[in-house]
Formats: C-alpha cells, structure tokens, sequence
C-alpha cells in the first residue's frame, strides 16, 4: 500500500495528496490494514482484541504507539526498494508513458534483472524486505 507513496518520495522528492488524502488514499488503507493485523488478529503483544472498526483516536496509547510504528517500518522498507530497484522502477515508468498498460508478459520482461531474494523463516528477504 506505499509503495507508491514511496515511490513518489524517492523519485519526484515528493508525496503527493493522492498518497495520503481521503479513505481510499494508500495510508488510509494501509492504516487500516495495521489497526486489523494490531487489534483483530491479535498480532500485537497483548491479549487485548480491539474490534478494527473502533476509531483510530479511541484506540489505547500503545496500541496507536505500535500502529504508527509498524506504518513506519514498512514504510522504511518500501523506500528501501525504490532505491535499490530505482532504475528498473524508472525503466517501467518510461515504458507505460509511452504505450499505457503493459501485459503480464511485457512486465515480466522489464522486469527479468530483478535478482530474487531468498526468503528467511521469519518472513524477511535477506534485504529486510517481506
């Protein structure tokens, strides 16, 4: 869900209002995704289960303090990639600018100099990134 927020920072050196304005906005709904990993499934330290509907600003202290945390970890992480992956990101972009959608097979072409990266058991590419 930010990748494209990311991407934004990292390649424009800006965010723009799409990336974070509105419900259907990138971090509305990756905030949404950490509030139902925090409080509906449990995956937080506690026992406590929150419904994921419940506001966010009537959330406890720690679980908002964990929520932001998380948000801002895989946010970390996607900057990562953009760096690391900037040029073949620049690649597909000037492509699409040119014909406007590409298929599963083109994309897999532009895409072919990706090195990928072994899987860890905790979920992490060796890079950091799940």
């Amino acid at each position: 869900m930010l990748a494209g927020r990311a991407a934004e920072e990292v390649l424009l050196g800006d965010i723009s209002s799409g990336g974070g304005t509105g419900v259907s906005s990138d971090l509305a709904q990756a905030t949404r995704l950490a509030i139902e990993a925090e409080c509906g499934l449990g995956f937080g330290p506690t026992l406590t289960w929150v419904p994921p509907e419940t506001p966010y600003s009537l959330l406890p202290e720690p679980m908002r303090q964990r929520i932001e945390a998380s948000l801002q970890a895989v946010q970390a992480e996607a900057r990562a990639a953009m760096d690391r992956h900037r040029t073949t990101v620049e690649r597909v972009a000037g492509v699409l600018s040119e014909r406007r959608e590409l298929d599963a097979a083109q994309i897999a072409d532009l895409l072919s100099d990706i090195v990928q990266e072994p899987v860890r058991p905790e979920g992490r590419t060796s890079a950091g990134v799940e």
